[in-house]
């Protein structure tokens, strides 16, 4: 149960610092990404500005994905030879 809310607390941190880059590379709005992804802005909104969500464990690594990012909230690496 602490292994969940230590791999809980450590994606959101990674999704404070990393869904509104994400979210500005693939050029989505809040309203459009929310959409996108089957959620309220302002839950994005919350998850961006680093305020606690009541997301699940699950729902925000399926956000994490929907952005391009790994299940741990981060930039996926660039594959290698890519400028």
């Amino acid at each position: 149960m602490e292994q969940t809310a230590e791999r809980k607390r450590a994606l959101f941190q990674n999704l404070a610092n990393h869904a509104g880059l994400a979210r500005a590379k693939l050029c989505l709005d809040l309203i459009t990404a929310a959409r996108l992804l089957g959620t309220d802005p302002s839950v994005i909104e919350a998850i961006e500005q680093g305020t606690s969500s009541d997301l699940s464990l699950e729902a925000a690594i399926g956000l994490a994905q929907g952005l391009g990012l790994t299940d741990l909230g981060l930039p996926r690496s660039k594959p290698s030879g890519s400028i």
